[in-house]
């Protein structure tokens, strides 16, 4: 990687290089030339760079891991995930399949797409965060055992769904 340098309008500088193991260094120059480096884990990085666009006033963009797309293809060069098919496009978009239908996105649109569905599911709470809400609200010290566990469980997927419908009756969903 070649090392990437920002140079602000008053001198001073941050440049980015690779370091050991799966990291990055940043290396921070003010303009009277000192300087520091900062080594950031390559699990930070999202954390550093999220912080960098709101203090920026912006809202961070999408940043999701890659898959292996050679191991996810079929023979035919399509991607399945339950029930939806994706491949690239002979013109450099991605084609989507759902049940029959085939629908083909620019790589820009594909992007768009993406960044809407990460925004609504974001946006939405999992059955798994509410159970564990409801095993930490009820009192501690006691054994409850395993019929306490279900009846968390149940209760988060079932004040999902209730969720979910308020929100489409609503007209927000």
């Amino acid at each position: 990687m070649k090392p990437y340098v920002y140079e602000s309008g008053n001198g001073a500088t941050l440049r980015v290089d690779p370091a050991d193991g799966p990291a990055a260094m940043l290396k921070a120059t003010g303009k009277n030339g000192g300087e520091s480096w900062v080594p950031v884990d390559a699990l930070e990085i999202p954390d550093v760079t999220n912080a960098m666009w709101r203090a920026a006033g912006q809202e961070p963009p999408v940043m999701l891991g890659r898959p292996d797309l050679a191991s996810a293809r079929d023979p035919g060069g399509w991607a399945s995930f339950r029930g939806l098919q994706l491949r690239e496009s002979a013109d450099g978009g991605v084609s989507f399949g759902i049940g029959g239908n085939l629908e083909t996105l620019t790589a820009a649109q594909t992007r768009q797409l993406a960044a809407v569905a990460v925004a609504m599911a974001d946006g939405q709470p999992e059955a798994d965060d509410v159970a564990d809400f409801i095993r930490a609200a009820l009192p501690a010290g006691e054994d409850r055992g395993a019929d306490w566990q279900e009846l968390a469980d149940w209760l988060g997927t079932e004040l999902i769904k209730r969720y979910r419908f308020v929100k489409r009756e609503a007209g927000d969903a």
